[in-house]
């Protein structure tokens, strides 16, 4: 069964990060920025907070404190997705599994842009389709069931259920989510106008 999420009421319960994901499969990104690695297990100690779930970025970059630091990932590390960004699995070695981010065209692979990450970091696929909405603020708060939050980065998209008040409601791999409708717009059309505006 290559999808392991269920539609309960309207929710979508995805299954336990990385759950037996193999080559071929759809997944979703679920930490708020996941850093894809040229080849599994190149971090170096200072670079652990960008290896769980969560991922603690603020962490992350008090470690990368030197400008050689920084440096060294320009040739360790391909891209990076964002919370909620469809991948396709491409490989598996260990804790890590080989991904193709779908969105971002790349002629090394024709399902995107290729690069290695935990396996936590990924939940099997949302379902595709349907209206969204895009993070537009610098940084928006995501508020899931039970009040746990994330916050989320510019450009993150997330699926939507509905509007409740000044909130969005969302679809995320976590469960259902609401966003503050202030920091969120609709899906922006890339063109030399809309990247100059942003």
């Amino acid at each position: 069964m290559r999808l392991l999420a269920v539609t309960l009421a309207g929710l979508v319960l995805a299954a336990p990060a990385g759950a037996a994901l193999r080559p071929g499969d759809n997944a979703t990104v679920d930490v708020t920025v996941a850093t894809l690695w040229k080849a599994p297990n190149l971090a170096r100690a200072i670079d652990r907070p960008s290896l769980g779930n969560p991922v603690d970025l603020d962490a992350w970059n008090r470690n990368l404190a030197t400008t050689a630091s920084r440096v060294w990932l320009d040739a360790h590390v391909q891209t990076q997705a964002l919370y909620a960004q469809a991948v396709t699995v491409l490989a598996r070695s260990g804790g890590w599994v080989k991904v193709a981010v779908n969105d971002e065209p790349d002629p090394q692979d024709p399902h995107g842009y290729p690069g290695w990450l935990p396996a936590s970091q990924l939940r099997t696929a949302l379902p595709a389709g349907g209206p969204s909405v895009v993070v537009l603020a610098r940084n928006a708060t995501l508020t899931l069931a039970g009040g746990r939050t994330l916050a989320l980065s510019y450009g993150t998209t997330l699926g939507v259920t509905g509007r409740r008040g000044t909130a969005v409601l969302v679809r995320t791999p976590d469960g259902a989510g609401s966003v503050p409708a202030a920091d969120v717009g609709a899906p922006l059309h890339a063109s030399a106008a809309s990247i100059v505006a942003q």
